[in-house]
């Protein structure tokens, strides 16, 4: 998510699209707003109430569940969002650069909510005794860079069942800039290698041996990463250099979506077969379900992104916290719901758990905010100056220090091929 809070601006070069070419019933063309990329901006916030939303349906028993797990999964789209911004950064920006700024990102949030948990633990081992309080080294160790989903103390258990996100995206951040290579090499090629490695590793997880639900999370949510880069460069809807192959193959892309939309059909089906009604449970129906809401997402994209330009002021307000709010939404739920579950009336419990949650989330944004403003380089940070000095590289391909005014080649420079695909979507932090 980290890769969540960029902003993405998009061109409407002649040499890419020259107007509208609706195929298929997808609509293919390229917005013509400047700027932030309304769309993806709609998608995130979309994506992220859903994931609250959810929580607390889940929490409550609310709002028919588990039917609201069914609709429009939120991770997925999170990590389409990301790849979408992702791809063209990585491109301008060179793999160390895109290490530096996405690991940063992620982590300065997350260790916000670390520390927190942290002096938690030691005013709970002060005030009550007993192992569920005691913190191991190692667990702190693993905690700090969380490469494995972070378990602290078992008195923390439920305030951080969330943080699977962390060390499934951490690996991700790490891996992008290979696979954006290899998509460059071979367009949408990496999507495929994810969902093959994802359904053989739950093969194996179903008819040999436990696999740990950090190692399926990882290709599992890859393939919507990857996805996002086909967003980013067009080969997703045919855009771009792709548009050729999708006029001499105007089935093309109707195959491929009627194709996805009945895999998902058949993993949901199966999925409710197997018993599973919270489908968050399922890896498999999880993971098709998400695509074919995707599928439908990018058939809707134009009036989405009409939708995204009206809402515009509501959208500047919540993106560039969306992890802050995924981080804390979480805990205090559980911390709410905690205190709701005292209410003997049902219609009281749920609005004491709405009116708690919000109160404690809205109070963890205000304190722990600034935090990911910082990591982002927004407002009047060291950081945030100098990236509005040099937002971004010249046309020659070289990035100009703020201070010193030197040009330097990036990790991995734009070649003209490069220039073209980002033109279809291109990245400008702020």
């Amino acid at each position: 998510m980290s890769g969540v809070h960029d902003t993405a601006q998009l061109s409407t070069a002649t040499s890419v699209h020259n107007g509208p070419r609706p195929l298929g019933g997808l609509d293919r063309t390229l917005p013509e707003a400047s700027g932030r990329d309304r769309f993806l901006d709609l998608l995130r916030v979309v994506a992220i109430s859903r994931v609250l939303v959810v929580h607390g349906a889940a929490s409550t028993g609310s709002l028919w569940w588990p039917v609201p797990s069914w609709i429009l999964p939120g991770m997925p789209i999170i990590f389409f969002v990301a790849g979408a911004l992702a791809f063209p950064a990585v491109i301008r920006r060179g793999s160390q650069s895109f290490h530096r700024d996405r690991f940063r990102r992620l982590l300065f949030p997350y260790w916000g909510l670390l520390v927190t948990g942290l002096l938690v633990l030691v005013v709970g081992a002060i005030l009550w005794s007993g192992d569920e309080w005691t913190l191991r080294p190692q667990r702190l160790l693993d905690a700090a860079i969380p490469v494995i989903q972070p378990r602290l103390a078992p008195a923390l258990t439920d305030l951080g069942t969330h943080l699977w996100f962390a060390s499934t995206f951490l690996v991700l951040l790490a891996l992008t800039p290979a696979l954006v290579r290899w998509h460059r090499w071979s367009p949408m090629t990496p999507v495929g290698a994810c969902l093959a490695v994802f359904l053989v590793l739950n093969a194996v997880d179903r008819l040999w041996t436990p696999v740990a639900i950090e190692v399926l999370y990882v290709p599992m949510y890859g393939i919507f990463l990857c996805a996002g880069f086909g967003y980013a460069d067009g080969s997703l809807l045919g855009l771009g250099r792709w548009t050729s192959l999708t006029r001499t193959r105007p089935w093309l892309w109707p195959a491929v979506a009627t194709l996805v939309l009945t895999a998902a059909v058949i993993g949901g089906w199966t999925a409710y077969q197997r018993g599973t009604r919270d489908l968050s449970w399922d890896v498999v129906g999880h993971t098709f379900v998400a695509a074919g809401w995707l599928v439908v997402v990018l058939a809707l994209r134009s009036p989405l992104q009409q939708l995204g330009e009206r809402t515009a002021s509501v959208l500047d307000r919540v993106t560039p916290r969306t992890l802050t709010l995924y981080l804390w939404s979480a805990p205090a739920g559980v911390l709410a719901w905690r205190l709701a579950e005292r209410v003997d009336q049902p219609a009281g419990r749920i609005a004491s758990y709405v009116i708690g949650t919000t109160a404690l989330t809205a109070a963890a944004l205000a304190v722990f905010g600034t935090l990911e403003d910082f990591a982002a380089g927004r407002k009047d940070t060291p950081r945030g100056r100098a990236r509005r000095a040099s937002p971004d590289p010249p046309e020659d391909g070289c990035w100009r220090d703020p201070t010193s005014g030197q040009s330097r080649q990036p990790d991995s420079p734009l070649s003209a091929l490069d220039r073209e695909t980002s033109s279809v979507i291109s990245l400008r932090n702020g």
